[in-house]
């Protein structure tokens, strides 16, 4: 009888995970088949921007779609979809890439006691007044490691120090230095970002990005074509 009660909970388990997991798919097929509105990163649900603070920090928010009470589609800098609910709960995630967009490596969450000494003790001698907030590693065995000044260091899978990357833009062009930038860029800045702080700039074959971090303490990334024209303002998740 034991035996007869336990193998019906397990089927009735099995049965559920089922119907979650068909749920879910269910649920990112209407959002993705119904009409959407583009909408601001600041009107996603703090339970969203948490989520995505905790298991992207490595990206940033590309644009954000709304489908009205069935939930958002959030489309990542590295190429990656993520579906939400109307209350601001992950469905499901969908790896792969975008057209146009490069797909992401596996990247497996760690917990930090996980991290090895010569990883801690290196931010405690070069970031004493950082803490370290989470941390992640690929397939390579490579160690990123995101501060709660959103910054990301990286390391390679010995613990050697590697770089330090700008929480929005790893991995989104070349790194150039900020006084490389076009005048009419660095211009636009000072007249429309006044007291902005320029923190990194990008350069693609199509133009520019550059983080900055505004008077009010908000990190966002500007966008620039090739001529130094401003194109549009994106603003990054977790800051």
């Amino acid at each position: 009888m034991k035996k007869l009660t336990f193998l019906f909970a397990i089927a009735v388990l099995m049965s559920s995970c089922s119907l979650v997991e068909s749920i879910g798919t269910s649920i990112i097929d209407e959002i993705k088949s119904a009409t959407k509105v583009e909408v601001a990163v600041d009107e996603l649900p703090t339970t969203t921007r948490d989520y995505l603070d905790e298991n992207h920090f490595d990206t940033y928010i590309d644009i954000v779609n709304f489908a009205k009470d069935l939930g958002y589609q959030v489309e990542l800098g590295t190429g990656e979809e993520v579906f939400f609910d109307a209350d601001g709960e992950c469905v499901k995630e969908k790896k792969g890439r975008r057209k146009g967009k490069k797909g992401k490596r596996d990247l497996r969450t760690l917990d930090i006691s996980e991290l090895s000494i010569a990883i801690t003790d290196y931010v405690a001698n070069n970031y004493a007044d950082a803490t370290i907030k989470r941390a992640k590693s690929d397939e390579a065995g490579n160690i990123y490691v995101g501060l709660d000044s959103h910054i990301i260091l990286a390391f390679d899978s010995e613990g050697n120090f590697v770089g330090e990357f700008e929480h929005h833009r790893r991995g989104r062009g070349e790194k150039i230095e900020l006084s490389e930038l076009p005048t009419l860029i660095t211009d636009f800045i000072a007249t429309n970002y006044t007291d902005a702080t320029l923190k990194v700039a990008f350069q693609k074959d199509e133009g520019y990005g550059v983080g900055i971090v505004t008077a009010e303490d908000k990190r966002k990334v500007l966008i620039f074509d090739a001529e130094g024209i401003f194109i549009e303002e994106k603003i990054c998740n977790g800051q």
